[in-house]
């Protein structure tokens, strides 16, 4: 009968074996990728944030400068400058605007998804602030132009802008009779807002061109500061109320250049000018179809100091508006994210306790199987640890340390050599070394834990193989101070 028993304690030891290196494998990966404060760690490692905000503000340059067509419509015709020179400025205002300890600090506060998705924590919190970005961009000192307003002046852009929409607006068809425009303020415009111009209308916007650019020019800058310094004290929070107006009684005939760009009828613009109130910016806003934006208050917030929170109820509100609207359009709607998050749940649950709980379980089968004593109980359980942790250790050394780590190098090798450029390139580079880190710190953890638990069942071993001994016994007994047991009399 003990013989078999000690069969099936040795047949127990290869799931004891697999049990026990998923666990510590679990166990590792519950740590490290799944724990976000060891990702931020990682990616600050990799300096993969500088690096990305980097390339991401050139590559965001170069491809609205590169290609104009990827600007909105209306903007189309603003003539961006597309020398380094101008694209390393543009970059540097980009860069003022959302600086680099934005992008960390977002990044580092959206790694709280991880755990949450998991099951680890109950929720996330990410706040984004654009107000010191904003300041440092368009705020200025009275009398003192801003970094927008240098940058604008330097590339002469209202020069360009004054050139790019009267020629977008003469390469029009002509029309048979002067331009009549009947759209009352505020309503929205036809598909095509901006109609044909006439032979006399053609031939003012081209005698301006060519008599009084400069001062048209000069003009379009000095009403563009005024809206950026009017709209930039509600942004931030200064002032509770908007309410901008753009006058084109020096140049009524730009009205007809500038009235596809400001979504107005030109002769609305010619009689009383562009105006954008806070009311105006409500009903855009609630137009936008975005149940967050929808919210001017909060819209805003990302404007002004302490910035605007997004939580992990903003994002299931979001999915499930998102949800709505496939349901309208008929489209396959897929699995609620919270029954995916108590799915994924449930699994690192499973792999992270249920293993450790299984391994014990075998253990102690183990060990009351192959054992009759207490002392050989633990020598068996002891003996059984020691196995799994040792194979796990030399498995992990071998298959893991040496193999994924050579496939591991040879990937970041790779990806470091094919020079691409851009976005893509940094985060492909950088992610592999990232990779490689985590990898290097998951088995070397689960090296180290190999080695204590092997070292733990050694001492356990060791004690159930002298504790029978009565040598080993009066040794501890001398110890303690206990006197030795008296011999029954004879």
């Amino acid at each position: 009968m003990l013989g078999a028993r000690r069969v099936v304690a040795v047949m127990l030891m290869a799931p004891l074996v697999v049990t026990f290196a998923v666990a510590v494998a679990a166990c590792r990966a519950d740590a490290t990728l799944l724990d976000d404060g060891y990702l931020r760690d990682r990616l600050h490692d990799a300096d993969l944030y500088a690096r990305a905000h980097d390339e991401l503000t050139r590559e965001w340059v170069d491809g609205y400068v590169g290609d104009p067509d990827a600007l909105p419509e209306r903007l189309q015709a603003m003539g961006l400058p597309a020398d380094l020179d101008a694209r390393a400025r543009m970059v540097e205002l980009v860069q003022a605007l959302a600086p680099v300890d934005l992008l960390e600090r977002t990044g580092d506060q959206s790694l709280g998804v991880i755990p949450w998705m998991t099951g680890k924590t109950d929720g996330f919190e990410v706040t984004i602030e654009l107000h010191d970005g904003l300041e440092a961009t368009f705020g200025h000192a009275p009398g003192e132009p801003s970094l927008f307003q240098e940058a604008w002046l330097d590339f002469e852009m209202g020069d360009r802008m004054v050139t790019g929409f009267i020629n977008r607006a003469t390469e029009r068809p002509e029309a048979d009779a002067p331009s009549q425009d009947v759209g009352a303020r505020g309503e929205p415009r036809d598909e095509d807002p901006a109609p044909p111009l006439t032979t006399e209308e053609r031939a003012v916007l081209d005698a301006l061109l060519a008599e009084r650019l400069p001062d048209a020019a000069a003009w379009w800058d000095e009403q563009l500061f005024a809206v950026i310094d009017d709209l930039l004290p509600y942004l931030t929070g200064e002032s509770d109320e908007l309410d901008i107006t753009i006058s084109f009684e020096t140049f009524p005939e730009l009205a007809l250049a500038f009235s596809d760009m400001l979504g107005e009828d030109a002769a609305v613009l010619r009689s009383e000018g562009w105006r954008f109130t806070d009311d105006d910016l409500a009903d855009r806003l609630q137009e936008s179809g975005d149940t967050t934006m929808a919210d001017v208050d909060r819209a805003l917030a990302i404007f002004r100091p302490g910035g605007t929170t997004f939580d992990q109820d903003d994002f299931l509100e979001r999915m499930q508006s998102e949800r709505a609207k496939q349901r309208e359009r008929g489209e396959n709607v897929g699995a609620d994210i919270m029954e995916v998050r108590q799915q994924v749940s449930n699994v690192r649950l499973a792999l992270r306790w249920g293993t450790v709980v299984g391994a014990a379980l075998l253990i102690a089968a183990i060990a009351f199987l192959g054992g009759t004593r207490w002392a050989s109980r633990v020598g068996w359980g002891a003996a059984a640890l020691l196995a799994a942790s040792g194979l796990t250790y030399v498995v992990t050394s071998i298959l893991m340390a040496v193999l994924l780590r050579s496939r591991l190098d040879e990937w970041v090798e790779e990806q470091d050599t094919t020079r691409e450029g851009g976005v893509g390139e940094v985060f492909r580079v950088r992610a592999a070394e990232v990779a490689r880190t985590a990898a290097d710190d998951i088995v070397g953890g689960m090296q180290t834990r190999a080695l204590l638990w092997a070292a733990v069942a050694m001492i356990a071993l060791g004690l159930a193989i002298v504790w029978p001994r009565p040598a080993f016994r009066d040794f501890i007994r001398r110890v303690r101070g206990t006197p030795p047991p008296e011999l029954p009399a004879t």
